[in-house]
């Protein structure tokens, strides 16, 4: 009883008994015993519907419609046997015996909106009469001879239902198919259709999925919109699937459009109804999506909408569009349109909304802009209509224009095209400088193929450029070269912005001043070559590898050049752009040539770089002369002295490092002192500049010369002059070298060689030419009518103490034994008086030296040129004298014994500080001392080192002073 009450609790259970109408219950009552009517069932079919209603105690319980749809099925033959040995219970004989079966498929339809409704949760599978078999995700009921256990529990794994469900798979899309015809629901299919995941493990599942997967290529069941290009006997409008497109955009709800979405497949397609409810479900079974990035791809490769009015519909269509997604499709879709160019400017161009703007320009320009504008027709039928289409396309990246804008968009576009031209060079300039604000480095970047009028009426790139003097550059270079390089000065508008001009040309890469120039990396020798350095990689070659195989490979890793390197053949321009490179760019260029090196087949060396190679061979470094020569032609500023203007020097102090890295001479070879003596001694000035022989000789005599390089010197010799002590010039094999100092510089002789009074300096360089040295045993004195003189002798003996006390202190030895010393040297030489003087030196025939002189002694003779009160010969006899006793050292003190008398000297001596014995007073005569003037004019002429000066004051108690 329990089992009947359930059974009949659903109104269904008589949904596939067709000749059943209505079917009552009647129960018991167990008190009264009467047997009352508790339910009925009842069915209608109308209008293609089934109608099943349950009342309870005639009160209407539930009522519901249904569409159902039966199909006969043919039995193959492999299906009929795999039953024909089941149990009658199972399978009964006349099912073994049937070649056809029926299949129905019944869909609940809700009654006040007559749609259909997919049933959910699991569905019980009908054998005429509901089964305990309820089926996971059937949205319909599903009626047939299935085979089941006799308790009606479940379906049972024959082949026999497999082949039942394959056919509920197919004959769904038949019964979708010919639902088509039934207005209330050919849209409303596609949330009945049952399909199965493809890696299901249930026989009954994938059995059904075989049946979709056939009918999905077979059957005709998606209704699709009008074609105007077919004719209207297409089968009623109807696709699978496969030959369908699904319009996720919605654009083909526009007619106009359809064809739009056609083209975007290659095959014939047609747009699946946008009627069909949950149309998007048809893409899982084969439907081809036209979505938004389809739709991108339709903008982008046709000229469909390259109209004004074309293109205002789909700028509309896609504002709608995407207002009505939600937010995460809305994002979508404005991702794609960033990069989709669907709007249409002015010169009929489709372009990406952040490249266009949606007005005209406002303001007056300079020069024409080629601006990228939204097309007038469009911007009227979109923008300025609807102030949220505006308001989206803003957000989509088009803009209204700004000055950075017009530069990005127009300047830019001429620097591309290289549409600079002389005319709109300058007001395109100044428009960007007036803009300057905004440019960031990756404007820069592009402005560096922007070109740059000169003062001479030339289009050049900013790095080829330099700033004209008016801009006040760091070098100013406009006077000193003639290079058209330099920038027109009328491009400030106002004399108060030329420093801001100068920074913006700066920041353009036009040149101020002068830039090391560093190219890092590898570069081929064959690269280099073509960029026409071959020349310096050939240098490279030969100096660091000499023989090397050429075809070898080879380069420079980090080469570097300096700017204008070029015109340093200008002695002005060369000059300002060494004192920058010295002085303010010396340890960049040095860091930076430290890291050139040459690559070849046998490795790498540290290389000069090219900069240093093209000094060193090309007239490009400034000297005091005011030419410029190649480095290695150039000698240090600190030979300046010796060279003079004779060779060139150096217009810059450097330091030892600089000169070493461009190879300036800092020393003088022996080639260089011949060739500076032989442009002294061919000058034809008139007089000779002995300080510059000097300087000379005294560098020659520095040197240590090599075998090879002192029979240089000689060789050169033998053709050359050199000055002599008369002032002129004499063959050099005609000199001599008076090697008597006292008597050397006064000798003023053409046949004596002149040389600095430094006599290691003088023998040094006689040695080096191989000039005759005369010394004083070398000279004869020639006197004339010499005779004994006792007066001479007397003096000098009166003086002998005093002399004797001098040399006692000097030495620090006993006064009596130096005075009996020195009485025994005045015994022994004989003194002759002369009324003349002479030392000559012959050279056969020729008289090379003749000097008069007022003393003189040879061997144990003194000679003097009487009277000996005389004062020049009193001087020359207070030398001699001197030698004679070994007291050279005493001068001053002889000079004063010889000028005062024994009181005087008594004074004297003791304010000296020296012991001055009891002295037995000798008469003697006392030499007079001129006049001071007369005195000193003749001691002038007979030696230059002392003067004697008397200051005499008398008085007691007063000091006596006698300074020589």
């Amino acid at each position: 009883m329990t089992s009947s009450v359930k059974l009949f609790a659903d109104e269904q259970i008589i949904l596939f008994l067709r000749n059943l109408q209505t079917v009552n219950f009647f129960v018991q009552n167990l008190q009264t015993g009467e047997v009352e009517h508790d339910r009925s069932i009842h069915r209608t079919d109308k209008d293609n519907l089934i109608g099943l209603q349950l009342a309870q105690k005639g009160e209407i319980k539930k009522q519901t419609q249904w569409l159902v749809r039966h199909f006969q099925v043919e039995i193959p033959e492999d299906v009929r046997q795999s039953i024909q040995e089941e149990d009658k219970r199972i399978c009964p004989d006349k099912l073994k015996q049937a070649t056809f079966i029926e299949i129905g498929l019944a869909a609940k339809v809700k009654l006040d909106k007559g749609v259909l409704i997919p049933l959910k949760y699991r569905v019980p599978i009908y054998n005429y009469l509901p089964t305990e078999h309820n089926h996971d995700k059937f949205s319909y009921l599903v009626n047939s001879n299935f085979l089941i256990d006799p308790a009606r529990k479940d379906l049972l794994q024959k082949r026999w239902n497999y082949f039942l469900f394959e056919q509920i798979g197919y004959l769904q899309f038949e019964w979708f198919r010919e639902m088509h015809t039934d207005e209330r629901f050919r849209f409303d299919f596609t949330d009945l259709i049952v399909r199965y995941a493809s890696n299901t493990n249930d026989p009954f599942n994938a059995s059904i999925n075989r049946g979709v997967d056939k009918a999905i290529q077979e059957v005709a069941f998606v209704p699709v919109l009008p074609n105007e290009e077919k004719s209207q006997s297409d089968d009623a409008w109807l696709r699978r699937t496969t030959e369908t497109i699904v319009d996720k955009t919605h654009l083909s709800d526009y007619e106009e459009e359809r064809q739009t979405v056609r083209m975007a497949f290659e095959k014939p397609f047609e747009i699946a109804d946008p009627a069909i409810k949950n149309i998007g479900r048809l893409i899982s079974f084969g439907a081809n999506a036209f979505d938004h990035h389809k739709l991108a791809n339709v903008i982008r490769t046709t000229g469909h909408f390259r109209q004004p009015e074309t293109n205002a519909r789909l700028v509309n269509f896609l504002h709608d569009r995407i207002a009505a997604l939600a937010d995460h499709d809305c994002a979508e879709w404005n991702n794609e349109l960033l990069h989709t160019p669907f709007l249409l400017t002015m010169d009929t161009s489709m372009l990406e909304p952040r490249e266009v703007y949606l007005e005209g320009l406002t303001e007056q320009l300079p020069f024409t802009a080629d601006l990228p504008i939204l097309h007038p027709e469009v911007n009227r039928l979109t923008v300025k209509e609807r102030k949220e289409v505006e308001n989206w396309l803003i957000k989509l990246k088009a803009a209204y224009p700004k000055p950075l804008d017009i530069i990005r968009k127009t300047v830019f576009g001429f620097v591309q095209k290289d549409e600079i031209t002389i005319e709109n060079t300058i007001p395109v300039l100044r428009y960007v400088f007036s803009q300057r604000a905004l440019l960031d480095e990756s404007d820069y970047k592009v402005f560096a193929g922007l070109k740059i009028r000169t003062q001479k009426n030339s289009l050049l790139l900013p790095r080829h450029c330099h700033l004209a003097d008016y801009y006040e550059p760091g070098l100013p270079l406009e006077q000193v070269l003639e290079e058209d390089i330099f920038v027109h000065e009328h491009y400030p508008e106002d004399e108060n912005t030329v420093p801001d001009w100068n920074r913006f040309f700066v920041h353009l890469g036009v040149k101020q001043e002068m830039e090391i120039l560093e190219y890092e990396g590898y570069h081929k020798a064959g690269d280099l070559r073509k960029k026409g350095f071959g020349d310096y990689i050939d240098y490279l070659l030969d100096e660091e590898l000499p023989p090397i195989n050429r075809n070898a490979n080879h380069g420079i890793h980090h080469f570097v050049s300096v700017d204008f390197y070029k015109y340093l053949t200008n002695p002005t321009f060369a000059r300002s752009f060494w004192q920058i490179l010295l002085e303010q760019k010396w340890q960049n260029f040095r860091t930076a040539a430290r890291k050139c090196q040459f690559y070849h087949s046998a490795g790498k060396v540290p290389a000069p770089t090219y900069f240093q190679y093209f000094v060193s061979r090309h007239p490009s470094f400034p000297a005091t002369d005011g030419l410029c020569y190649p480095t290695e032609e150039i000698y240090s500023k600190s030979l300046e002295p010796i060279i003079k203007n004779l060779l060139p020097v150096s217009y810059f102090e450097m330091t030892l490092d600089q000169e070493e890295i461009f190879g300036l001479r800092s020393d003088l070879a022996a080639e260089d002192c011949l060739e500076l003596l032989e442009k002294l001694t061919a000058e034809d000035s008139g007089s000779i500049d002995i300080t510059h022989f000097e300087s000379i000789y005294k560098y020659i005599a520095s040197l240590r010369f090599s075998e090879t390089e002192q029979l240089m010197f000689r060789k050169w010799a033998e053709t050359h002059t050199l000055p002599s002590t008369d002032g002129g010039l004499r063959p050099i094999p005609q000199l001599y070298y008076l090697d008597i100092p006292q008597h050397a510089r006064k000798s003023n002789t053409a046949y004596t060689i002149w040389l600095p009074s430094d006599a290691t300096v003088a023998l040094e360089v006689a040695g080096v030419f191989g000039i005759s040295v005369i010394i004083e045993t070398d000279l004869v004195l020639e006197e004339g009518h010499c005779s004994p003189d006792c007066a001479l002798r007397e003096f000098i003996t009166s003086k002998l103490s005093w002399l004797a006390i001098i040399k006692a202190f000097r030495a620090q030895r006993a006064w009596q034994e130096v005075r009996q010393e020195m009485q025994e040297q005045i015994d022994s030489i004989k003194m002759l008086k002369s009324n003349e003087l002479k030392l000559v030196y012959w050279s056969g025939d020729e008289l090379v030296y003749e000097k008069k002189v007022w003393s003189w002694t040879i061997d144990e003779t003194l000679y003097y040129v009487e009277p000996h009160e005389d004062n020049l010969t009193r001087v020359a006899l207070i030398e001699s004298l001197a030698r004679i006793l070994s007291m050279e050292d005493s001068l001053k003190e002889i000079n004063i014994m010889f000028s005062l008398d024994n009181d005087q000297l008594q004074i004297w001596a003791e304010n000296e500080g020296f012991e001055v014995p009891k002295v037995k007073k000798r008469s003697a005569s006392i030499l007079r001392s001129p006049p001071q003037g007369q005195f000193l004019k003749e001691a002038q002429n007979i030696r230059t080192t002392y003067i004697l000066t008397i200051q005499h004051s008398v008085g007691k108690g007063k000091n006596t002073y006698f300074n020589i």
